[in-house]
């Protein structure tokens, strides 16, 4: 082989030599083509499930946000029917939840939600308010309180209770509270009590009067019998009607009989003694009568001056010594 066929021959062997690699490379460039596509294959089909899933939640979480707006609408719905005072706050003190009386009382329809105590009210309220709202958190229980509030230029009263509200896990998350309006309730109670007072009062004036009964004997004597049990305020009452049935009768004689009379002190004693002494001061003249000797006692250890006041043992001694003079 000459010296051109041996150039022609490595010549060859190099073409062929490149024409493999070429080949080897074309092959492994095929090979990772049909990998790539693979490759983009699976992305896309795992693209295509996460976007799927990605819809199924967004469905899912439309559907969660429609049934929650519902059942905060029927909430609220519910709140705002009920003619009581209604609310909730979280922990911080702002207000989550408020109902259409709640607002009508503040005169903020739909502004109140967001606001605390003192934006609401002056600022010695809010304190209290929120020393409340600690109790409830710190017992986590049922607090109820009366308050007394401004409305429509008046105080008004509110039974209020304020419970804790719980989260899923149980939580203390926020309180709630119901104010009901007991004003009315209040004014009937204290026109109540007054008209009970009063009736006790007549009633009590009713007992004095028969408890200590006058009776006029002729017209210039009267008769004052006591019975029972004696203390000063029945002693100052008959004293009363001791005066009052002089002067209305224009009596010169005013018998004062104690025969009934179960005991007697020494203040009661007293108080008998000033009424006859009161009763000569307007012109009549006092007959004691019926003198137990328990009172005799209690006469002679206090030293009272009976001068001037005639005392007898029986009441128809009283009565006989009257008509006579």
């Amino acid at each position: 082989m000459n010296t051109q066929e041996t150039t022609l021959y490595e010549e060859n062997v190099r073409l062929r030599a490149r024409l493999n690699r070429s080949e080897h490379h074309a092959r492994e460039n095929e090979r990772m083509l049909v990998e790539q596509e693979r490759m983009l294959a699976a992305a896309k089909r795992e693209i295509e499930a996460k976007n799927a899933e990605i819809a199924r939640l967004r469905a899912q979480l439309g559907a969660a946000a429609v049934e929650r707006e519902c059942r905060e609408t029927l909430i609220q719905s519910i709140v705002n029917a009920v003619p009581a005072v209604i609310w909730a706050k979280d922990r911080d003190g702002r207000h989550i939840l408020t109902n259409k009386a709640f607002e009508e009382f503040h005169r903020a329809p739909g502004g109140c939600v967001g606001k605390t105590d003192y934006d609401l009210f002056p600022a010695s309220m809010a304190d209290e308010m929120r020393a409340v709202d600690r109790k409830v958190f710190a017992a986590d229980a049922l607090v109820e309180v009366e308050e007394t509030l401004p409305r429509d230029g008046i105080v008004a009263s509110y039974q209020t209770s304020k419970f804790p509200i719980r989260n899923a896990q149980g939580e203390t998350c926020a309180l709630g509270a119901i104010a009901i309006d007991i004003t009315e309730r209040k004014r009937a109670e204290a026109e109540r009590a007054a008209l009970q007072a009063q009736v006790i009062e007549a009633q009590r004036a009713v007992l004095r009067e028969l408890s200590t009964p006058l009776i006029p004997l002729s017209p210039n004597v009267i008769l004052l019998p006591l019975i029972g049990a004696m203390d000063v305020e029945r002693a100052d009452q008959a004293t009363a009607t001791l005066l009052r049935g002089i002067e209305q009768h224009r009596a010169k004689f005013a018998i004062l009989d104690v025969t009934g009379v179960k005991n007697i002190d020494a203040p009661v004693a007293d108080a008998l003694i000033r009424a006859a002494r009161s009763a000569r001061l307007i012109g009549a003249r006092v007959i004691l009568t019926g003198i137990q000797p328990r009172m005799a006692e209690v006469l002679a250890r206090l030293g009272i001056d009976l001068k001037g006041i005639v005392t007898l043992g029986t009441l128809q001694a009283g009565i006989a010594y009257a008509i006579r003079s």
